[in-house]
C-alpha cells in the first residue's frame, strides 16, 4: 500500500494471488495463494499493516473465491466461488462475518451492493444482473432482473465493470463470448475455426501433427485435425488440465486433482491417446503442479510446481526413470512458467513472470542466462530448433511471434516476426501450439473478437431505481 499524494510503499502481504478489494471496513479483502501452490478462499489485512485472518475457506469441488465486497451492515459480504479457472458455474454467495455461515445466492460472478438496496453481478451470457438482498438474512427477497446486456468478460470468465459508492460505473462492452481454436495454414494463409470445441482451452498439437490434444470443462480430449475423430481420455472425475503430449504421440500426460480431491492439489496422470484404458498417477508431490512437459527426447519430465509466498511457481525436473526428487531448474522471485527443451536438449526456454522469455543451458540452468524477448511468454520451440516462438500481450490482443536462433558461442535471437495477432479472450493457459514443420500454427481465439468499448454511466443507481420498480 502506498499513500496517493506520495511517500513510500508497505508490504502488507506477500502471497496475495488475485487482486484485492478495499473493504471500507478498515480492511484490504485478497486472494491468497495455497500452501500448495494453488489458489484459496479470501482472507483480510487491515490497511494499516497486521495479521492476516481467514475469511472463507475453499469447499469440495471450489477452485478459488474472489471479488469480495462488504456489506454495509458491516458483518456481511458478497463474493464469487469458482469451480473451474474458466469461469462457466460460477457463483454468488454470501459470507456472515462472525460466524462463516455462507449461502448461495445465484448463478454470476464478481458481484457489488448498490446502495438502492440491490446486489448487481454478471453472467457468462454478458448480463448485468440485479436483485434486492436482505444483508442481514443473506438471501435475496426478490428474482434477479437483467439491467444491461452486452458487457464483456475476461480473466475466469469476470464480467469487466465496477461500481463506485456515488453510482458512477464503468464498463467495456462486448459481451459474452469462449474460446475458439482456429487452425492457421502459414503456407496457404488460410484460416479454419474448430468451432465445434468452442470454450475448449490449453490446446497441445501431437508430434506427428495429426491430433491436438484439449481441456474443456475439465475434462480431457484428442481431435483428429482430419476430422477423422474425437477420443475423450477423462470422465469427469475431478478437474482435469493443461495436456501436454508425450514424445513419442502414445499417451498424453495433464494435471487432475482426481487424486487428492483438494481443489488447490494438483498431481501428474497419463492417458493413452486413443482414449483406452484408465488414466495412471504418473507423479504426486507436496506441491501442487500447474503443468508437465516431457523434453523432445524423452529423458525429462518438467514441472510446473506451485509455491507458497510471491513466488507462486518454480521449475523442476524429473529424469526418466528416476525415482529420485525432482531437482530445481529455474528457482527466483517470479513466477517461472511455461518451460520447453530444445530439440538438441541443449537449452530451456521458460517465460518469467517479472521480465519476460528466458533462455538458459538445460540441463545446467545456472551457467548462463539470456532474456530474449521482454514480456513475452509460452516460448514453444520448432520442430528443427532453429525458431523460437513465443507470445506477446496488449489488453486483449495476442500476437504470436517466431524469431530465427543463433546458438554460435552462445544463445541470442534474430529479428522476430509476427505471423498472428488476434483477440484472446478470455486470457487461459497456452493460447497457442505449433504443429512439426511450422506450418500450421492453432490459436485460441475469441468467439466474439471485438474489442469493445469502455462506457461510463452517470446516476446508474437512478437507472437501478427504475429498472427495480422503486
Amino acid at each position: 500500500a502506498a499513500p496517493i499524494d506520495g511517500g513510500p510503499a508497505r508490504t502488507l502481504v506477500e502471497s496475495q494471488w488475485a487482486a484485492s478489494t478495499w473493504g471500507g471496513d478498515g480492511m484490504i479483502y485478497f486472494t491468497p495463494a495455497s500452501p500448495n501452490g494453488g489458489f484459496g478462499g479470501i482472507s483480510r489485512v487491515p490497511t494499516a499493516g497486521g495479521p492476516v485472518e481467514p475469511v472463507t475457506e475453499l469447499r469440495g469441488g471450489e477452485v478459488l473465491h474472489m471479488s469480495f465486497r462488504p456489506l454495509p451492515n458491516g458483518r456481511t459480504g458478497l463474493f464469487s466461488v469458482y469451480y473451474n479457472l474458466d469461469g462457466s458455474g460460477a457463483e454468488v454467495w454470501a459470507v456472515d462475518l462472525d460466524d462463516g455461515e455462507r449461502k448461495r445466492l445465484a448463478l454470476g460472478q464478481n458481484p457489488f451492493y448498490a446502495h438502492t438496496g440491490h446486489v448487481v453481478f454478471g453472467t457468462a451470457e454478458g448480463y448485468l444482473m440485479a436483485a434486492a438482498i436482505d444483508a442481514d438474512a443473506l438471501a435475496l427477497v426478490a428474482p434477479e432482473v437483467p439491467v444491461l446486456e452486452n458487457v464483456r468478460r475476461a480473466f475466469l470468465g469476470m464480467p469487466l465493470f465496477t461500481i463506485a459508492e456515488t453510482g458512477t460505473m464503468l464498463y467495456r462492452s462486448g459481451g459474452g463470448s469462449l474460446s475458439v481454436p482456429v487452425l492457421i495454414d502459414r503456407r496457404r494463409g488460410t484460416t479454419e475455426p474448430l468451432r465445434e470445441w468452442r470454450g475448449a482451452s490449453a490446446p497441445d498439437i501431437s508430434p506427428d501433427g495429426s491430433r491436438v490434444a484439449l481441456s474443456r470443462d475439465g475434462d480431457i480430449f484428442v481431435v483428429r485435425l482430419d476430422g477423422g475423430g474425437t477420443a475423450q481420455l477423462t470422465f469427469g472425475e475431478g478437474q482435469n488440465e493443461v495436456p501436454h503430449w508425450s514424445p513419442d504421440g502414445r499417451r498424453v500426460f495433464f494435471t487432475s486433482n482426481r487424486q487428492s480431491g483438494a481443489p488447490d492439489h494438483f498431481d501428474v496422470f497419463s492417458a493413452r491417446a486413443d482414449g483406452g484404458g484408465e488414466p495412471q498417477l504418473e507423479f504426486d508431490g507436496e506441491q501442487s503442479i500447474f503443468r508437465a512437459r516431457w523434453s523432445p527426447d524423452g529423458q525429462w519430465l518438467l514441472l510446473e510446481l506451485g509455491l507458497d509466498g510471491p513466488t507462486v511457481s518454480d521449475i523442476f525436473g524429473l529424469q526418466d526413470g528416476s525415482d529420485a526428487e525432482p531437482v530445481p531448474l529455474i528457482t527466483s522471485r517470479f513466477w517461472d512458467f511455461d518451460p520447453a527443451v530444445s530439440p538438441d536438449g541443449r537449452w530451456l526456454a521458460y517465460g518469467s513472470g517479472g521480465e519476460g522469455v528466458v533462455v538458459v543451458p538445460f540441463p545446467n540452468t545456472t551457467d548462463a542466462r539470456w532474456l530474449v524477448a521482454p514480456g513475452g511468454f509460452e516460448p514453444l520451440w520448432s520442430s528443427d530448433g532453429k525458431e523460437l516462438y513465443f507470445a506477446t500481450a496488449k489488453g486483449d490482443s495476442v500476437t504470436v511471434h517466431v524469431a530465427p536462433v543463433d546458438t554460435e558461442g552462445s544463445f541470442s535471437l534474430g529479428t522476430p516476426t509476427a505471423i498472428s495477432t488476434y483477440v484472446a479472450w478470455p486470457l487461459q493457459t497456452r493460447l497457442y501450439t505449433v504443429a512439426p514443420g511450422e506450418r500450421r500454427v492453432l490459436v485460441m481465439e475469441a468467439e466474439s473478437a471485438v474489442a469493445g468499448e469502455l462506457i461510463l454511466v452517470q446516476n446508474f443507481f437512478e437507472e437501478l431505481r427504475v429498472k427495480m420498480g422503486n
